[in-house]
């Protein structure tokens, strides 16, 4: 298992490659597997939220229509833990709530 930090506030500057996060991210403990393919998953969540019309993260505007999905560290979770669990039989867990930016950790980008 291995940290990652969720972050949320951020911006990357491309031409010094540099990623600048405000400090409040959530850390969160993964599968090996997860760590080392986790831009590639972060995306595969992404799209099955978009995709999927049923499982209760889109917020609503006053015609009834989807607007907007209501994602963060707790979805990502419960989504990583059906489809991930089995990598190594561990579940990913929240380690720490609203907390300092650690830079020697990956990110996933939120």
């Amino acid at each position: 298992m291995k940290n990652i930090n969720v972050i949320y506030d951020y911006e990357y500057d491309y031409e010094t490659d540099i990623l600048t996060v405000a400090d409040d991210v959530d850390i969160i403990s993964v599968p090996d597997f997860v760590c080392e393919n986790l831009q590639e998953i972060v995306q595969k969540f992404f799209d099955w939220a978009k995709e999927t019309k049923d499982h209760g993260y889109w917020e609503w505007n006053e015609e009834g229509k989807y607007f907007a999905l209501a994602l963060g560290t707790k979805e990502f979770l419960k989504w990583l833990n059906i489809n991930y669990y089995s990598c190594e039989n561990k579940e990913s867990v929240l380690i720490e709530e609203h907390t300092k930016y650690r830079p020697e950790l990956p990110c996933a980008e939120f």
